[in-house]
């Protein structure tokens, strides 16, 4: 009986093949379009010093992180309202988000001080309100985490998840879990190390002497396809516009290499940036979009404090 998948809570839609993927891809709305994220008396939007960090727009919900604390939020018309805000409490040792993305209803997040860093992972319960599952955190003595991507991925006729981090501009950290497990299941066992390896990433991949990828350390994101092909998507600015870069991750027994399949630029001079937070999803109707945000939260003298969000679709297909 082969084996099945987990729920549509416990994981993201996989594009069919690597012609979709590149088609998909490659047909990137490159002016985007903007969106808000509105909030009244939130802490995130008062803080003079918190900064954005990351973001990550599916179907139903838009997550946002600042330096130390993490708003959500769901669409009305064309803008999000937040409906929840977390702050990191103060006795927290790590501090400082970075660039997040998401997979079904949960969300992955890299917190840090100047040492040591943590991926952690929150799920939507019932009620709409984001619970830690600490059963899943990793933990990373003396290495910084800068961005998270992750993607569930079928390995033969297994399923598996797999977590990118990106600590700096010359390494790529892979996790991997063991096969058939959902995250909902890996929260609940007594599975020892849910990503395998202790804490250990499973590959490790070093930017070559060529420099063959950018300082991807605000956002990166993870995509896979049905035919088991993983993809990342790093994200950087270039003489100030939006650059996306795709890559194929091939995952070998003894290492891992990225393969450069495709570039992304957008044409707009929004005030959104891919250096402050960025992320990909793949929608119900079998699209990617790029999200993306400002550096800080508009904080006009009268009206409700909001946040500039910069999406770029497939969808919209402006694009040839």
């Amino acid at each position: 009986m082969p084996i099945q998948p987990p729920n549509q809570e416990d994981r993201n839609i996989l594009l069919t093949d690597r012609d979709e993927v590149l088609e998909r891809f490659r047909t990137i709305d490159r002016e985007g379009r903007g969106a808000r994220i509105r909030g009244e008396d939130l802490p995130c939007f008062r803080g003079a010093f918190e900064h954005l960090q990351g973001v990550a727009i599916t179907d139903t919900r838009t997550v946002l992180t600042a330096n130390t604390s993490y708003a959500v939020g769901g669409p009305t018309g064309g803008d999000y309202d937040c409906y929840f805000l977390e702050t990191l409490p103060a006795d927290d040792p790590l501090r400082h988000m970075g660039g997040i993305q998401t997979i079904g209803n949960w969300f992955v997040v890299p917190v840090e001080n100047q040492d040591q860093s943590e991926i952690r992972f929150f799920k939507f319960d019932g009620g709409g309100t984001p619970r830690i599952k600490n059963r899943l955190t990793i933990v990373r003595n003396n290495a910084k985490a800068g961005s998270v991507g992750i993607t569930n991925y079928l390995d033969g006729n297994d399923f598996r998840y797999l977590l990118a981090v990106c600590p700096n501009g010359e390494e790529i950290h892979f996790y991997r879990t063991d096969e058939n497990l959902s995250l909902s299941d890996l929260s609940l066992s007594n599975h020892p190390h849910p990503f395998g390896n202790g804490d250990q990433p499973f590959r490790t991949c070093q930017q070559p002497n060529g420099h063959v990828w950018r300082d991807y350390t605000n956002a990166i994101s993870l995509l896979a396809a049905e035919d088991g092909t993983l993809y990342l998507i790093g994200f950087a600015e270039k003489n100030w516009k939006n650059v996306a870069e795709l890559y194929q991750v091939n995952l070998y027994d003894d290492g891992v290499e990225l393969d450069k399949i495709g570039q992304f630029k957008a044409t707009d001079t929004d005030p959104t940036s891919f250096r402050y937070g960025a992320s990909a999803f793949v929608t119900a109707r079998h699209h990617i979009r790029l999200s993306t945000c400002e550096h800080r939260v508009q904080n006009p003298y009268r009206g409700t404090r909001y946040a500039r969000l910069g999406i770029y679709s497939s969808e919209d297909r402006r694009v040839a």
